[in-house]
């Protein structure tokens, strides 16, 4: 387990999970979305086929998460970053 995931999994379900800028084409923030066991994530980056994260988890947040806020920010020239809020779907 790596130890984004780790952190993930010890923290309290009421815990927010914070992702800025997930290593590009990295499985970091898919793995410690899946271990997550709370119902507020909040990311910052770019959205699917940006700079940031991989396609799993990018297909996490579609399968399991809604969206709920979005925020624009002061961005560098050429960057599309957000600030996303999602919530956990109910099942």
């Amino acid at each position: 387990m790596s130890d984004a995931a780790a952190a993930a999994a010890a923290a309290p379900e009421t815990a927010a999970l914070l992702l800025v800028w997930p290593p590009y084409d990295d499985q970091m923030a898919a793995s410690a979305l899946r271990a997550f066991r709370g119902a507020v994530v909040w990311y910052v980056g770019e959205g699917r086929g940006g700079a940031c994260a991989d396609d799993a988890f990018f297909d996490a947040l579609e399968e399991d998460w809604e969206p709920d806020e979005l925020h624009a920010l002061i961005r560098f020239p050429g960057l599309y970053d957000w600030a996303h809020r999602l919530v956990r779907r109910r099942r």
